[in-house]
């Protein structure tokens, strides 16, 4: 059983994010994986933004190297990366949902 790919795109300010936890909190109980980001960006500790874990440029040329995201891009002067586990969460049957970048969506 295969699993398939929801990538989420749109502009910035647009509301990706409160979609996203919309989601997140309706389909708790389905196989359903959301992803989260690796940005070279400080985490705001905010609480209410964005799914994602900060790297500094050096972590994430070292997880880049080793070949650990299957996807990644850059955008605004930082760095986006999405994990190698996608994969796997995709080869056991789950559906991934992944915040992406328009200009990269052909790669996903």
């Amino acid at each position: 059983m295969k699993g398939g790919l929801i990538y989420v795109m749109g502009p910035s300010g647009a509301g990706k994010d409160t979609l996203l936890r919309y989601a997140r909190g309706r389909l708790a109980r389905e196989s359903v994986v959301f992803a989260h980001r690796y940005i070279t960006r400080e985490d705001s500790g905010g609480g209410g933004g964005e799914n994602h874990i900060a790297l500094t440029e050096a972590e994430f040329e070292t997880r880049s190297q080793r070949g650990l995201f299957a996807l990644q891009w850059r955008s605004h002067a930082l760095r986006y990366g999405v994990g190698v586990e996608i994969d796997q969460w995709m080869a056991l049957g789950c559906t991934v949902v992944v915040n992406g970048s328009r200009a990269y969506a052909g790669e996903a």
